[in-house]
């Protein structure tokens, strides 16, 4: 009976995976072709007309397609001679290819690939571009930034910690220190939007900086290593190993390219296979990193609090449904307490040293 129940239980996620997966495709598949019109797509966010489907972005879009359902079929055909530099194999060719997804996707609906992530970047409804480049003392900035939040002109940046806009600081700085290559990749940004006031009166140093957030398209698929770990521990190797080779197509990453919410999916995957392995295993390593994970993350992004709710969500349901011992209920405590701690260490720092209020910003 209870082998039975196992099996049902499988067969139910699997059609749940399934209809996630297919749903998510279809959505995304909709937001590039603004179709239907009430889906509001690309075309409304970006106030563009979507080009005509032409022989070339048709030709890339089957390319991709065949080589993503190559790689499945690599994965799901015979799951007994994998090996581990296969699967090294196949997380480098996710990660490689997860970016090149993302820019064949909008080439569909852009004449430039990487304007999308541009313009994302330093949207004015934003907020955390236009202050950090403009930033000039940090620490003056984070110290005012409570009193300031009411005043930014970006409204994401009014209710937010200020440790997006300190970072587009520094890469601004770094920036600085190379001119002549900085000239060179603002130059090329500004063909995304060369006609917009924004940029008038800033240096390339300050355009550059906008490196910072688009390379999210680059990067976003180093999200696939943690799924994967996640997957081979709480399911099983070929779940995990499938997993990976869906991975690209997330419709998130296809719709919303460099978007800040790719950094926070690849830190709570990262975050819920810290926990698996704090919970399971009992080191107190596992938990100090989750902890230091999600206090860091909390520089960032009112976000961070989501991400404690489902790890907490996650731990709470092993030790009720999975592991019912006093010894589980050890580990989640210690597992809490260096969640607690790091936070109260780096939060209670910045109050000591700048006078910056966790609660008055949240």
């Amino acid at each position: 009976m209870r082998t039975r129940g196992v099996l049902i239980a499988r067969w139910v996620a699997v059609v749940i995976s399934a209809a996630a997966v297919g749903g998510g495709l279809f959505y995304a598949i909709g937001l590039v072709l603004d179709w239907p019109a009430w889906l509001r797509g690309i075309g409304w966010v970006w106030r563009r007309e979507v080009p005509e489907a032409s022989v070339p972005r048709l030709l890339q879009l089957a390319v991709v397609a065949a080589v993503w359902a190559w790689g499945v079929f690599l994965v799901v055909r015979d799951g007994s001679k994998w090996r581990p530099r296969h699967v090294r194999a196949l997380l480098i060719w996710t990660v490689l290819f997860t970016p090149v997804v993302q820019v064949v996707c909008a080439a569909q609906h852009r004449a430039l690939p990487f304007s999308a992530a541009f313009m994302t970047t330093v949207d004015p409804r934003e907020g955390f571009f236009e202050e950090g480049v403009k930033m000039e003392d940090p620490v003056a900035f984070v110290r005012g930034h409570v009193d300031r939040m009411p005043q930014y002109r970006g409204v994401h940046l009014q209710t937010q910690p200020p440790g997006w806009a300190v970072a587009f600081w520094g890469a601004r700085v770094v920036w600085e220190r190379i001119p002549a290559a900085a000239d060179s990749v603002a130059h090329w940004l500004l063909r995304s939007d060369c006609t917009s006031y924004e940029y008038r009166g800033m240096e390339p140093a300050q355009i550059a900086a906008a490196t910072l957030q688009m390379s999210l398209v680059v990067i976003s698929g180093v999200g696939a290593i943690p799924l994967y770990l996640l997957g081979r521990e709480a399911f099983s190797e070929r779940a995990a190993r499938l997993a990976v080779a869906v991975y690209p197509l997330m419709p998130g990453l296809l719709a919303f390219q460099s978007k800040r919410g790719v950094l926070y999916a690849i830190v709570t995957i990262t975050a819920l296979w810290l926990a698996r392995r704090a919970v399971t295993r009992g080191r107190w390593r596992d938990a100090v990193s989750l902890g230091v994970l999600l206090a860091v993350t909390s520089l960032l992004a009112l976000q961070s609090s989501v991400m404690v709710a489902l790890v907490g969500a996650y731990l709470l349901g092993h030790v009720l449904f999975i592991e019912r011992s006093r010894g589980s209920w050890r580990v989640v405590a210690r597992i809490s307490l260096a969640v607690a701690l790091s936070f109260a260490v780096l939060w209670g720092g910045m109050w000591l040293v700048w006078g910056v209020s966790w609660p008055e910003i949240y």
